[in-house]
């Protein structure tokens, strides 16, 4: 059991590290890295200074994802021991150059998928990424697919047909892209779907869709995101990221963006 669940911590950490930027160290107070038997490991998944996103590894194996408050992609990954109520720093986790290019694509929904998985034809396929961001494979059933890059897909595909398949070799190509376009709704100039390229921030996006019109709702500007969990709402004040008070969004393929 502690193999598993020791396979499984080591799993996760690959696909995180595959898929966020910078492995952070938390600052004080240290912990002596070791973990003892009932603590747990933690992953918090930060856009700056804020929490996106946050896995919890307990010792049998068992996991728990928990939403945050960030509307921006995470760039970086911390790692803690929880120790009752408590987090404390893993000081044992080293610091890593980036991973993932800013520009490197990320899959979506309605991007088609070729799964390969060597010498075993039947369990590969070509999928569609359906609206709530999964895949539906052989042995896996529905398995969370946008918000990876295919590198970082290939990582959780290959941790999970070890159950099933010795030594899986798995490859994962991007036929078909679908995904790289957002929505502008509301009291804009030119409310529609406008397809990006790279990094795209709320400004830009509604530059692209003509400006703010006269009597929009600045400061309660709203991002609904699909997330693998469900639909996210977030809120922005336009004037805020003009004036520098917090930093502007960087957006998601199929961000909905509706001004008020």
């Amino acid at each position: 059991m502690k193999r598993v669940a020791l396979f499984l911590g080591l799993a996760v950490l690959a696909v995180a590290c595959a898929t966020a930027g910078t492995m952070l160290i938390p600052d004080q107070p240290t912990a002596s890295g070791r973990i003892k038997g009932p603590e747990a490991i933690v992953l918090q998944f930060l856009a700056g200074d804020v929490v996106a996103r946050s896995l919890e590894v307990k010792p049998d194996g068992t996991t728990t994802w928990q939403e945050g408050h960030a509307a921006a992609a995470p760039d970086a990954i911390a790692v803690w021991v929880k120790r009752g109520d408590a987090l404390v720093p893993y000081v044992n986790t080293q610091m890593m150059s980036p991973l993932v290019d800013a520009q490197e694509f990320v899959i979506g929904p309605g991007d088609v998928l070729d799964i390969n998985v060597w010498k075993n034809p039947d369990v590969s396929r070509q999928v569609p990424v359906r609206p709530d961001g999964r895949i539906s494979l052989p042995l896996l059933g529905d398995v969370p697919a946008a918000g990876f890059t295919p590198a970082g897909l290939k990582v959780q595909l290959q941790a999970q047909f070890t159950r099933f398949i010795a030594n899986p070799e798995v490859t994962v190509v991007v036929s078909q892209v679908h995904s790289y376009q957002i929505y502008v709704q509301g009291t804009v100039s030119h409310p529609g779907t406008y397809p990006i390229d790279g990094r795209t921030t709320l400004v830009q996006a509604i530059s692209l869709a003509g400006g703010l019109g006269e009597f929009a709702g600045r400061g309660k500007i709203v991002i609904l995101r699909q997330l693998t969990g469900g639909a996210k709402r977030f809120v922005v004040n336009y004037d805020d990221i003009v004036a520098g008070a917090r930093p502007d969004e960087v957006l998601r393929p199929g961000d909905t963006i509706i001004v008020p």
